[in-house]
Order: C-alpha cells, then sequence, then structure tokens
C-alpha cells in the first residue's frame, strides 16, 4: 500500500501545503528566500563592521576636534584624527545602509 493510502487524507493535505508553499509534492527544495529574523540580521558581519567603525569614528572625531596646536604641529598641520573619524564614519553609514538595504536572504530549504 502508498504512503498516501495509508495516511489518508492527512497526508494529501499536506502535500497540498507544501505545494501552495513552494515545495513540490515530492519533498524538493523550496526556491524561496526570506529575510532572516531580527537575530539573525543583528549578526549580520556588515552590522558588526559598521557599528565597530562608527565607535571607532566617533571618538577620533572628538579627538580631532580637542586637539591643540602641539597636535597639529606633531600632524604637520593637519587634524589627522578628525578626518580619519570622518573617514571612518563615512565608511560606518556606508556599511550600515548596505545592510539595511540588502538585507541578508536566508535560503528555506529544508535538508533531510
Amino acid at each position: 500500500m502508498s504512503e498516501a493510502a495509508r495516511s489518508g487524507p492527512a497526508r494529501k493535505e499536506s502535500a497540498r501545503n507544501e505545494s501552495a508553499q513552494g515545495e513540490s509534492a515530492h519533498g524538493g527544495p523550496q526556491d524561496t528566500v526570506q529575510t532572516g529574523s531580527r537575530m539573525q540580521r543583528l549578526f549580520d558581519l556588515r552590522y558588526v563592521i559598521g557599528v565597530l567603525l562608527g565607535i571607532y569614528g566617533i571618538v577620533l572625531v572628538v579627538r580631532g576636534a580637542l586637539d591643540g596646536p602641539q597636535q597639529l604641529a606633531q600632524a604637520a598641520g593637519t587634524a589627522i584624527n578628525l578626518w580619519t573619524g570622518i573617514g571612518l564614519l563615512v565608511v560606518a553609514v556606508v556599511f550600515l545602509a548596505w545592510a539595511r538595504l540588502r538585507p541578508l536572504g536566508i535560503d528555506t530549504t529544508e535538508e533531510e
């Protein structure tokens, strides 16, 4: 006897639901990609890198704004901490925007 005949209507309903969700009735892989959950997005490396660069950028901007004439003289008259901090903030914004606009697609196929 086939499995569909043994389980009756429950098996047919299950196969119908799987087909409606993108899986084949034979248990083939699902072709859809969904956006990950909040925890999966939290551990996206683009967020981690963006936040770390942002923190370092803020520290350097504050440090550069507080530099006195002695520190400027050591850096050949260039506010190197300020410019590096601004650069880090720009890169951090790019990483965070990239992660926000193009979230990771989580493959929803089930391995058997």
